[in-house]
Order: structure tokens, then sequence, then C-alpha cells
């Protein structure tokens, strides 16, 4: 490019500068407005589907049931759904017992000297479940001598015409008044002597319910013999029983009084692992002083009677069982019987459960530390006879003397005096402490 045609060149370029520095300038602000309207409509887009999904995710949560977490039926977890078709509850049981003991010469030389001691008598948690409005779910672990034990596991059926309820699974058999009694509510230590002749833990059928006035109830049990964790015996060793418990109230008093009376049999076969009865002398710290050893019994029937008497702040009950062993010379009848009263001091009265036939929680009027809680003095009387025929397992005579103290309606602390006597062995004293809180 000559010379002339530069300089023209750059004074056409000086002269088009400013305008084309406004074109940029004025490009440059458009691009801009369009970017910022541009993020301004992503902006709101988005907020909309954040929003969008949030009204969806609250209507989701209004319509999804709600399960808070409220106490019911005491210190105990509960969880249930907003129309109560589902329940779970968590509790648990401790009981703690201590004992020391004195013993004669010859019950020392008999049966060996008894070793003070403390140890949990139980230490169990229980989980109870409403899985449907009629059907119930309840299983309980306890710990026993380092293995765990079911101690229930059971499905229930309620609504059932004549107000039937069907169990199905590990339970009690409840042949007896003490073995209706939940072990939270025993008014002594232990459910006595009479519960070592009757049917205990089974694996089965459960059946229980009423007449149409609610005067007489029923229980009907189909089982087999079971070890603690619900498992059967082996094929060659099958045991079968079947148990009919019934009971009412011969009287009700107006003010919560009751005349409790029940009769109750059963019928097992032992197959071929035959059957042992022994007991200890009222704690689970001893060791047992009655024993029959194995015996090569074929079947045993069993009758049992029950009664219960409550009468405001004093409550007595008595049971009696009658075992008759098939297959043992002499077909013997084994006996064990008890009786025992209570009275508080402070005027509460022992719930009496209905529905099971057996006693119930206690609930002090002033519940400690606001007032002093219930104070109870109980005395009971047991004998066991394992000698009949052929079983030459001994008998045992003891009493109870207790003071209890209920703190609330789930602590309490029972002192006991028991008194055992063996025969043909002498006698031994027992001062015990148990400390009991379930939650």
């Amino acid at each position: 490019m000559s010379a002339p045609a530069r300089t023209v060149f750059v004074r056409a370029l000086v002269a088009f500068a400013p305008a084309l520095a406004v074109a940029q300038a004025a490009a440059l602000r458009s691009a801009e407005a369009r970017l910022t309207a541009l993020e301004s409509r992503v902006a709101r887009l988005e907020g909309g589907l954040v929003n969008q999904r949030l009204e969806t995710l609250r209507a989701d949560l209004e319509d999804a049931p709600e399960i808070p977490l409220r106490p019911r039926g005491g210190p105990r977890l509960s969880i249930e759904s907003t129309d109560g078709a589902f329940r779970l509850r968590i509790g648990g049981r401790l009981q703690l017992d201590a004992g020391t003991f004195t013993q004669s010469r010859r019950f020392a030389a008999e049966r060996g000297r008894l070793e003070d001691g403390v140890a949990f008598r139980r230490a169990r948690i229980d989980v109870r479940a409403r899985l449907h409005r009629n059907l119930h779910l309840s299983v309980g672990c306890e710990n026993r001598g380092g293995r765990a034990a079911l101690l229930p596991a059971f499905f229930e059926l309620r609504g059932l015409p004549g107000r039937t309820r069907v169990r199905v699974g590990f339970t009690r058999a409840p042949l007896t008044l003490q073995a209706a009694t939940s072990s939270l509510h025993l008014p002594h230590f232990e459910r006595g002597v009479v519960n070592r002749l009757a049917p205990g833990l089974r694996s089965g059928l459960f059946l229980s319910g009423t007449d149409a006035a609610e005067r007489l109830r029923w229980h009907l049990s189909l089982y087999r013999e079971t070890d603690l964790r619900g498992a059967s015996a082996p094929r060659d060793d099958e045991a079968y029983g079947l148990a009919l418990r019934l009971r009412g109230d011969a009287w009700r008093g107006s003010e919560g009084g009751r005349l409790h009376l029940g009769f109750g049999i059963a019928g097992e076969d032992y197959g071929n692992a035959g059957v042992r009865f022994r007991e200890r002398p009222g704690l689970r710290l001893l060791d047992f002083t009655v024993d029959t050893g194995r015996l090569e019994a074929r079947r045993g029937l069993t009758l049992s009677a029950e009664v219960a008497l409550q009468l405001g702040a004093f409550d007595a009950s008595a049971d009696a069982v009658w075992l008759r062993l098939s297959g043992v010379a002499g077909r013997p009848w084994l006996v064990a019987y008890q009786a025992r009263a209570s009275w508080f001091i402070t005027g509460e009265s022992r719930d009496f459960d209905t529905r099971r036939g057996g006693f119930a929680r206690l609930r002090p009027h002033r519940p400690w530390p606001d007032g002093p809680g219930a104070w109870e003095l109980g005395l009971r009387f047991e004998h066991l006879e394992l000698d009949a025929g052929g079983v030459g397992g001994g008998e045992q005579t003891q009493t109870t003397l207790l003071l209890a103290w209920h703190l609330d309606g789930f602590t309490r602390v029972s002192f006991a005096w028991i008194h055992a006597r063996i025969e043909d062995a002498g006698r031994a004293d027992l001062f015990a402490l148990r400390l009991q809180i379930d939650f």
C-alpha cells in the first residue's frame, strides 16, 4: 500500500472509531440484558419446580399415617398409628434376689449346707405389638442361666364370637390361679409348689372365652412339651397334653369385692422321655430339696381347684393340684396345695384380671415420694407331697411371712422369712430380699 493510501485508511479508521465503539457498547449491553432475562427465567422455572415438589411432598406427608411416640399403660415406649390399627410396645422387668440362710444340722447333713447368694431372678425384655386390629404378637426374651429363653412368644387372634381369643405359640397353660398371674404381680416371690405339678410353659394352641353374661370363663389348651426356647422334643420323645380350666365369680361386691372359684383338668402323654418333679424351698437361689428323679411314667392326669376372696384391703387365695401317674407302680397321686392371705396397711386393693383369671397390678393410692406408697403384709402356707406309691421324692412344707413396699405401680421391694421343713431331712430358714422394677 502506498503512503497516500495508508494515510486515507488511517484517517477513515479514526473517523469511524467512535461509531464502532458505540455500536460495540450497545451490543454488549443488549447481550447483558438478554443474559439477565434468561437467568431470571431459569430461576423462576427452577423455583416453580422446587415449590411443586415441596407441595407434592407435603401432600404425601399429610396423607401418610402418623406414628407418634406416646406413653401408654405406664412407663413403656409405645409407638402407635393414628387409626389405632398398629401398636408397638417395648418394656421389661428386673427382679434381683438376695438371701441368707440357716439350717438344722440334720438338714445340712441330708441336703448340704445352704450358701448365701445374690442373683437376678428375671431380666427380661418384652415386645408386644398389635399387627392388625384383631391380631396381636407378644415376645419376651429372658436370661436364664446364661442362655436366652423365650417367655413367652405367641400370636393372639381376638374379636371372635363369644369374645373368644386364640393363641398360637409358646406360653403358659393357665390351669391354676398362680399360673394365670404374671410374675410381675405375684403376691409372693414365686408361684408356689402347686406350679410344680401343673402344666407350665408349653407350645401349642390356647383358646379362651366367656359366656354371654360373662359369669363363666373357660380356657382350653392343646400343647406339647418344649424347652425354654420353644423347641419341641425329639420325634421319639413326643409328649402332648390337653387342659381345660373353668372359672368364674360366685359373688361380686359393689366395691370391688369378689369370690372367685375355678376348676381344671389336664391329661398329658409324657412319651418316652418320662417325667420328673422337684422343688426348691422358696427361692431360685437354692438347690432342689425334694426330687422324684426321672420317672418312667407314660401318662398323667391332673386335677386342680382354686378359690380367691377380695374384701377391700384384704385378699386371700388357695390352689390345690392332684396328679395321678400311669406307668408307675401303684399309680400314685402326687399332691400340692397352698393358701395365702394379704392385707394392705395403707388401704389399697389388689386388682384382679377377670380375663386371665389371675391377680393384676397393684396401684398405690399415694405413690412414693409424694406419699408412703403401699405397704403389704402377707402370709402363705404350702405343702408338696412327692412320696406316694412307687415314687419317693420326699415331702416339703413351708411357711412364708412377707412384708412388701410398693413404691408405685411399677417398683416393689419385698422382704420375706421362709421356714421350710423337709420330711426326714430337717428344717431351713431363709431371709430373702427382692428388688423389682418393670418398665
